[in-house]
């Protein structure tokens, strides 16, 4: 094991780590502190908070690495799947890849939401609900057959041991078939060019009327500005699959290569979760009033609180006379 193994693998495991954690706590505060008026939106915050856990528990479940030789790209798992062989772990590695590719489709249907609900009275839980659950079946379509595309084993080692000169006795690996790869990687690289010029296009109509409408509060103008803020940040994370994509490319083409280059595919992934995670507990309102007043400590006085003080302290330097006991019950 070299220095790159070990140091990208240890990487993995932390951002990972703080990932599981801390998404785990943007789920309880989904459940537990989420306002009426955000219940059905928070819908929508649940789904890419589930997404992003269970990516990050994939992701130390297989302690991927990938490594491209021409047409064939073979993975190569370090993790506890190796427990369990690697058909086990290619089926963990193409939910991973099904987590990512679903949180692209939430943000457009987030987009979506916070359109619908400038026009017409915000839909009902089950609703956003059964919307989640459709829009996630051709990424679940698409998981189901990456993960049936597994090559055969003796061809995928032979495959490596000529190819790569690596020597396959201890090594947990596997590989897809042409067509597996191929549909997994259009799925993943087609579909957000539309997704996000609809984004773009919701994103003015959303801003239109927020500027527009003049029977809103100024309360709910601000609110919605934040969960839009919040979804724009959010859809710019996604540009991070490009820096692995042009690492990969470059080993692909010879240009350039390195050790760490089989774990570009890897890092591309790892900072998304932890990303979104800090963009939805700082913009939702809410969330982030909680954290501030469980954790920081810091709370606003309130103004029966703020005059209490001041008589209090007044009374202390004898400008106001104590209240006479029985002007207190009159």
């Amino acid at each position: 094991m070299d220095w790159a193994w070990w140091s990208s693998n240890s990487v993995s495991i932390i951002a990972n780590t703080i990932g599981i954690v801390a998404n785990s706590f943007l789920l309880c505060m989904v459940l537990k502190k989420t306002p009426k008026h955000l219940i059905s939106y928070s819908v929508l915050i649940f789904d890419i908070a589930l997404c992003d856990l269970i990516a990050c528990i994939g992701a130390i479940f297989i302690l991927l690495r990938v490594i491209s030789y021409g047409p064939n790209s073979y993975n190569f798992y370090y993790g506890p799947c190796r427990l369990f062989g690697p058909g086990i772990c290619m089926i963990a590695h193409g939910l991973i890849l099904s987590c990512h590719q679903h949180g692209i489709h939430s943000l457009l249907v987030s987009f979506a939401y916070r359109y619908y609900v400038l026009v017409r009275d915000p839909p009902r839980v089950y609703k956003v609900a059964a919307t989640v659950i459709l829009v996630y079946l051709p990424t679940f379509f698409v998981f189901i057959a990456f993960a049936s595309s597994d090559e055969d084993q003796a061809i995928v080692k032979a495959d490596i041991e000529k190819n790569l000169g690596h020597d396959m006795s201890s090594e947990c690996f596997s590989s897809e078939k042409e067509w597996g790869m191929n549909l997994s990687s259009y799925y993943l690289m087609l579909p957000p060019l539309p997704i996000y010029i609809t984004i773009l296009i919701l994103r003015r109509l959303i801003i239109s009327k927020i500027t527009l409408q003049t029977t809103m509060s100024e309360r709910t103008r601000q609110l919605h500005k934040q969960l839009l803020r919040a979804l724009a940040i959010q859809a710019c994370l996604p540009v991070l699959y490009l820096g692995g994509t042009v690492v990969s490319l470059a080993k692909i083409l010879e240009i350039y290569d390195h050790p760490v280059m089989g774990y570009a595919f890897v890092y591309s992934f790892l900072f998304i979760p932890a990303i979104n995670l800090l963009v939805s507990l700082y913009l939702v309102g809410p969330y982030r009033v909680w954290i501030r007043d469980k954790f920081l400590m810091w709370k606003q006085p309130n103004a029966k609180g703020t005059a209490s003080t001041t008589v209090k302290a007044l009374q202390q330097r004898g400008i106001v006379a104590p209240m006479q006991p029985q002007l207190l019950h009159s």
